[in-house]
């Protein structure tokens, strides 16, 4: 027994110089019953799977249960940046797709207002055409069609000019 813990503390005294920083927090997370909060993460993670990307052969069992203590933590870590990485694509990709079609919509918008327009100026030529016709003939009917015409023309269109020419200076 006098021998024995001389050898013990020579034992314990060569394993506190000789154990790696990994193999000290190793035991330490064993003896304080494995706490989650005592597995590496951050940088500290990043380093440890960089010098050992794969599970080591001949270490202690405490050791190897801290490693894929430590590497499931760092699967989890990982699996959490792709979901956070998709969820950004899939927002971006939902905001380009919701500008694109509100793009489309003022476009489309502006198109059918060009065609109301468009249309509005043919009728109004037409009428305006009818009227000059039947001005000549008979002028209240010719009057009637330019009041028609008047009716679908607005303030800055140049039909009323044109109406005003044709009824007047002719």
């Amino acid at each position: 027994d006098r021998l024995t813990d001389p050898v013990r503390e020579d034992n314990a005294e060569w394993f506190e110089k000789n154990l790696t920083d990994f193999q000290r927090r190793a035991s330490l997370w064993d003896q304080n019953g494995r706490a989650d909060g005592l597995v590496l993460q951050g940088s500290e993670l990043e380093e440890l799977l960089r010098e050992f990307p794969v599970l080591p052969t001949g270490w202690a069992p405490h050791d190897e249960h801290y490693y894929r203590a430590c590497r499931e933590r760092w699967d989890g870590v990982q699996r959490e940046r792709r979901a956070v990485r998709k969820t950004r694509q899939t927002r971006t990709f939902a905001i380009g797709i919701a500008i694109l079609l509100g793009l489309a919509l003022i476009v489309l918008s502006f198109m059918l207002l060009q065609d109301k327009r468009q249309a509005r100026v043919e009728l109004t030529d037409g009428l305006m055409g009818q009227s000059e016709l039947a001005y000549e003939t008979d002028p209240l009917v010719g009057l009637r069609l330019a009041l028609e015409a008047e009716e679908h023309l607005d303030q800055d269109d140049e039909g009323w000019w044109r109406m005003f020419e044709s009824l007047v200076l002719d």
